[in-house]
């Protein structure tokens, strides 16, 4: 048996010293490691493997300080030299400390003695923008086909925050929407409100049955401070829990005035919270004696009738 020497991971290897009795009596020391011959061999090799493939693996990135404009077009970088970029391979540039600033182009040459690196970047194949002295290029896969398009349609722009209605009856056209809901939560743009069953909030008007009604009924959270108009409306009731002083405005009936709705005014556990209500700038007319509500404890109710009488006044009175 003749075999012709090769060094692996710096051990030479002549498989000529495996006769007799020699793959096992011989002791080798392979990366600081004693091993029978065979088992040294072996795993010399392992180790000269992965070194090929981690050198193989780094001729297929590279870095450049080269300053480039994100674009389409051709584009050209300086990279180290001796790397394994050839023409036709696809490969991506991207700003090292930004990925999403990227170009993805196809080598048209690469001079490894110089590193100058030519690739032409098709629209659609870049990511970000801006100058960047600093690139990361990498061999990758080539873009895969863009996908069909869906069917849903809409205006070329919208208002931020805008809630997005259906355009007709076809499903598969959406419009702007004057209603806005905030990243919080907050709703604005209401202009009109149609309920069936209940409408449950924290801190918000709304209608239980027959009764429109401000807060929680399950568990009252109250309100303070101005409150959005309530419109008049005739035979309802409005039951207001304040964890502050509140002024709550009535709006007049929207078709002439004489009429009536009941205000459930509710103190808090704290109790001694004033309640001003008014016709939207002018506190309402009394009949008969205000409540004093500084001396009110706490949970107590107080039954208020508010009346909009023909000639557009704002009237109240303390019921019980």
């Amino acid at each position: 048996m003749t075999d012709t020497p090769s060094t692996w991971d710096g051990i030479v290897v002549n498989f000529d010293n495996l006769e007799g009795y020699a793959w096992y009596n011989t002791i080798i020391t392979v990366n600081s490691n004693p091993y029978r011959l065979l088992h040294g061999y072996m795993v010399a090799g392992l180790r000269e493997m992965d070194a090929t493939i981690t050198e193989f693996g780094g001729k297929l990135t590279a870095t450049s300080s080269t300053s480039a404009t994100i674009g389409t077009g051709s584009q050209a970088l300086t990279v180290e030299t001796g790397k394994g970029f050839a023409a036709g391979q696809i490969i991506t540039a991207y700003q090292t400390s930004d990925s999403t600033n990227y170009m993805v182009g196809t080598v048209d040459s690469y001079n490894s003695d110089t590193g100058a690196l030519t690739f032409t970047v098709a629209s659609g194949d870049t990511g970000g923008s801006g100058t960047i002295a600093a690139w990361t290029v990498a061999i990758t896969g080539k873009k895969g086909d863009t996908g069909t398009d869906g069917t849903m349609a809409g205006p070329e722009s919208s208002t931020d925050n805008a809630v997005a209605r259906f355009d007709g009856t076809g499903g598969s056209t959406v419009q702007n929407s004057p209603v806005l809901i905030d990243d919080s939560g907050n709703v604005a743009g209401v202009v009109a409100l149609t309920m069936s069953g209940t409408l449950t909030a924290g801190e918000a008007l709304f209608q239980e049955g027959s009764e429109w009604k401000v807060a929680n009924t399950s568990s009252p959270s109250g309100v303070s401070g101005t409150q959005a108009a309530i419109a008049m409306k005739d035979a309802s009731e409005v039951w207001i829990v304040a964890n502050g002083d509140v002024t709550q405005p009535i709006s007049a009936p929207t078709s002439g005035y004489k009429a009536s709705m009941t205000l459930i005014l509710e103190q808090d556990a704290t109790g001694g919270r004033a309640f001003t209500i008014t016709d939207g700038s002018t506190e309402g007319t009394w009949i008969g004696t205000e409540p004093s509500w500084g001396s009110l404890t706490g949970n107590t109710k107080t039954w208020v009738s508010a009346i909009y009488r023909s000639d557009g006044s704002l009237y109240l009175s303390q019921i019980s």
